[in-house]
């Protein structure tokens, strides 16, 4: 064990399992007495309070990282979670999983709807389940947390199909998945590749092959994830409490957006220059490109940055909107006004910068939330109810940078009309 002291938290790192071959099933580290040889490790990161026993029963939250089913790791700086930790007195895993093709190119030899990536992460919470007792955590007392990628693959084990029942709620963080499956895109990867995709061609192909074949493909989905799991159908959810939460400008800032909105990138600081005139975003792109449903691009008309407002939903808000009307347990959902992707991360799991827009109020709020959430306590808010005969259906708690709350009534309701086959 490798464990790294401070003064109110200990980090310790394990691990969960072994990779012997980057297209097979992991190991499982219960199962062997030592490392296999020529094997990559999959670790998984534990905080825990300091001075805490075996026995203390302290909740526990397993965290699974973003990055496009691409990139990211699972010792990201702002989810480290040393401070939720010692605030709250509860005990943090973060876990890691295979990404890409050796995560996420499905062979026909598979079971369906699994995945390598989805599989290491199941083998993070069996590892939990046998050994954070160990770190003063109660096994039958954890919360699944995931943000972006992270946050579909955690959706992804609530699957009736994955559900083993290694955790009793989930905290799923602006959830993002690719808006088509790799069977429609299997002949570009390949052509990228060079190579067959089979587990014996893309063997042969080295690091930096793989990852210039890779590259290649993924320039193609500049707007969209390059691959992930496919498809999500929140009817497969467990019934189990979800807390939801999204922003209002997940991707506002992107590049492309940008550019059909004729904006500066945000909080730049340098003064205002003529930009030169650029085409507005078209309905044909919206539609065919972005997922939209035929006519409903008119819903953001009126909206002042209509590129990046449908960007944000097609990457990550309809999905969010998908769980939530499918998903037939409690649960909440909460809207933060004026954040981007991942600027959000800070108020749950890390100390506020200067850097960032968000206030000491805001933190505060939400972690009290996301604390009691864990604890299994009741939330102040009503949950959002999609059931026809409910009293006051999909109401949400908006959230603002200096701290201030209120109960909102279906924020999602554009991004539910622009993407689905069926109106309301």
């Amino acid at each position: 064990m490798n464990a790294e002291d401070s003064p109110n938290v200990v980090v310790s790192t394990e691990v969960a399992a072994y990779i012997t071959d980057p297209f097979s099933a992991a190991v499982p580290a219960w199962k062997v007495e030592k490392a296999p040889a020529d094997s990559t490790p999959l670790e998984v990161e534990v905080v825990a309070p300091q001075g805490v026993r075996a026995g203390d029963d302290l909740p526990v939250l397993v965290y699974i990282h973003g990055g496009r089913y691409e990139g990211g790791r699972h010792t990201e700086r702002w989810t480290s979670g040393r401070d939720l930790v010692d605030e709250g007195r509860i005990v943090q895993v973060r876990i890691s999983y295979r990404k890409r093709l050796e995560g996420f190119l499905p062979f026909g030899d598979e079971d369906a709807h699994h995945y390598r990536g989805v599989d290491d992460c199941q083998l993070g919470l069996e590892w939990v389940q046998r050994n954070i007792e160990s770190f003063g955590g109660d096994p039958t007392n954890v919360t699944l947390s995931g943000q972006s990628a992270g946050g579909g693959i955690a959706l992804w084990l609530a699957r009736r199909d994955h559900y083993r029942g290694a955790f009793r709620r989930m905290i799923i963080i602006s959830p993002g998945y690719p808006r088509e499956g790799i069977a429609k895109r299997s002949r570009g990867l390949r052509l990228c590749m060079g190579k067959a995709l089979t587990r014996k061609h893309l063997r042969s192909l080295s690091p930096k092959q793989m990852r210039k074949g890779y590259q290649r493909f993924r320039t193609r989905f500049i707007t969209d994830m390059a691959m992930g799991p496919y498809p999500f159908d929140g009817r497969e959810l467990v019934d189990i409490p979800m807390l939801m939460t999204i922003t209002t400008r997940e991707f506002h800032e992107h590049p492309s957006a940008r550019w059909f909105d004729n904006r500066k990138p945000r909080k730049t600081g340098t003064p205002q220059v003529e930009v030169p005139q650029r085409p507005r975003l078209t309905r044909i792109t919206a539609e065919k490109v972005l997922g939209v449903q035929p006519g409903m691009a008119s819903l953001y008309a009126d909206d002042p940055t209509p590129a990046g407002a449908i960007l944000s939903d097609s990457l990550i808000r309809r999905w969010a909107a998908q769980a939530l009307e499918e998903h037939h347990g409690p649960q909440w959902l909460i809207e933060y006004d004026d954040l981007e992707h991942c600027e959000d991360l800070p108020l749950i799991f890390g100390p506020i910068e200067s850097s960032q827009v968000t206030s000491k109020e805001a933190q505060e709020k939400v972690r009290s939330i996301a604390l009691d959430f864990i604890r299994g306590d009741e939330l102040s808010w009503p949950q959002y109810e999609v059931a026809q005969d409910a009293q006051k259906p999909r109401q949400a708690l908006e959230i603002y940078l200096d701290g201030r709350s209120e109960v909102v009534t279906d924020p999602l309701r554009r991004t539910r009309l622009a993407f689905k086959s069926e109106a309301e």
